[in-house]
C-alpha cells in the first residue's frame, strides 16, 4: 500500500495542526504584551476577511461594558467615519488596510494589531504607512503569528488577535498577560467540552443549508463564524439569527426545506432554556435538526465560539475531505484584494 498522502488528507492535517497550535501561540504572545489600554470617546474597530473576527469581538465587548464602539468595514474609510479612536486588525497588512492606515491622522488614538513577521518583511510602501501610523503615538501591537499559506482559511491569527485585544482592553483591571495565559488554557478546555457536540454533525448534514444562531448579544458576533464556514468549505455564507428573531421571517422562509441549525449556547439560564425550547417547537422534526454548541458567557465568549467553529470545520473535513489549497476562482480575487484606494 502506498504511503503517499492525498491532498485532501494533507489539508486536514495542516489545518488540524494550526488549530491545535493556537494555545501555545497565545502563551508566546502573553510574554510580549504591553500594559492594559483604555479607550476614550467614540471607538471604531475595523478589519477585513477573518480579521473582522477580532474587530467585531472587541466592539461587542467594549459596547456591553458601556463604551461607545462600533465596527466599520474598511471600505468606509474612503470617507473616514468620525470617531476619537481607531483599532485596526490585519494579520498580514493586506493592501485593503491602506484605506484605514492613510486615514490614521483623523483619530487621536489608534492601535494596529498585526504580526511581527509582517513588520519584518514589509515593503517600502507599507513601511511608510507604518511610519505615518506611529506618528503622534499610534501604537502597533506586533504578535508572534506564523504565516498561514496554502489555504484561504486562517485560524491562528484571528484567534490570537481576538484574545490579545480582549485582554488589552479589558475593563476588569487585570494584567493582559494573565488574561492571555488564562485564554490559552481555556481554549484547550473548550475543545474537550465541545467535541461531543460537534460530533452531531453528520455527512448527510453537509448537503443541507446551515444557519448559525445565538441568544441575545451573542448573535451579533456570529458573522465571523459564518465567514469561517464559508472560507473553509467554499459554501455560501450561512445566515446568522438571534434565537428569538427566528419567528419573525426566517422560520417562514425555510420551513418547507431541510435545514441544520447550529446554536451557540452561552450557558443555560432559565430564560435561555425557555427560548431554546420554544425555538425547537417551531421546527419540523422530519426536516430540521439542531446542533447545540456550549460556549462561555463571559469575556471569552468570542474565543469559545471561534473554538467551536474550528472544531465543527474539522469535523466537516473529516466527513468530506477537501484539497483546501485549490480553492475556486484562485487568482481572480486580485483586483479587489490588491485595492488600496489609490488606484485610478
Amino acid at each position: 500500500m502506498s504511503s503517499h498522502q492525498s491532498p485532501e488528507a494533507a489539508s486536514l492535517k495542516l489545518l488540524r495542526g494550526r488549530v491545535y497550535a493556537i494555545p501555545d501561540i497565545m502563551r508566546s504572545a502573553a510574554d510580549c504584551l504591553p500594559a492594559r489600554r483604555k479607550t476614550t470617546g467614540v471607538v471604531l474597530t475595523t478589519g477585513i476577511g477573518l480579521a473582522e473576527a477580532p474587530a467585531r469581538a472587541l466592539a461587542h465587548q467594549l459596547r456591553i461594558n458601556g463604551v461607545n464602539t462600533r465596527f466599520e468595514p474598511l471600505s468606509s474609510f474612503h470617507h473616514p467615519p468620525r470617531a476619537d479612536s481607531l483599532i485596526l486588525f490585519s494579520q498580514g497588512l493586506s493592501p485593503n488596510t491602506m484605506l484605514a492606515m492613510r486615514a490614521c491622522e483623523e483619530y487621536r488614538h489608534r492601535w494596529l494589531f498585526t504580526s511581527s513577521d509582517t513588520l519584518e518583511n514589509a515593503s517600502p510602501a507599507t513601511r511608510a504607512a507604518l511610519d505615518r501610523w506611529r506618528k503622534n503615538r499610534g501604537a502597533v501591537i506586533a504578535l508572534p503569528l506564523p504565516p498561514e499559506p496554502d489555504m484561504l482559511l486562517r485560524v491562528i491569527g484571528p484567534a490570537v488577535m481576538t484574545a490579545t485585544a480582549l485582554a488589552l482592553f479589558n475593563t476588569a483591571g487585570r494584567a493582559p498577560s494573565d488574561l492571555m495565559r488564562e485564554a490559552a488554557e481555556s481554549v484547550s478546555w473548550f475543545w474537550r467540552m465541545q467535541r461531543r457536540s460537534v460530533c452531531q454533525l453528520t455527512r448527510a448534514a453537509l448537503n443541507i443549508p446551515v444557519a448559525l444562531m445565538a441568544p441575545g448579544p451573542y448573535a451579533e458576533i456570529l458573522r465571523p463564524m459564518a465567514w469561517k464556514w464559508m472560507e473553509a468549505l467554499w459554501r455560501p455564507e450561512p445566515p446568522c439569527w438571534d434565537l428569538l428573531q427566528f419567528a419573525h421571517g426566517p422560520m417562514q422562509s425555510l420551513f418547507n426545506s431541510p435545514w441544520r441549525f447550529v446554536v451557540f449556547l452561552p450557558g443555560l439560564d432559565s430564560q435561555t432554556r425557555n427560548i431554546l425550547e420554544r425555538f425547537r417547537k417551531t421546527l419540523d422534526r422530519k426536516r430540521h435538526r439542531v446542533i447545540t454548541l456550549p460556549v462561555r458567557s463571559d469575556w471569552m465568549a468570542p474565543l469559545s465560539m471561534d473554538s467551536a467553529m474550528n472544531q465543527l470545520i474539522l469535523r466537516a473535513l473529516e466527513l468530506r475531505p477537501m484539497d483546501l489549497s485549490q480553492w475556486p476562482g484562485q487568482g481572480r480575487e486580485g483586483k479587489l484584494y490588491g485595492y488600496t484606494g489609490e488606484e485610478p
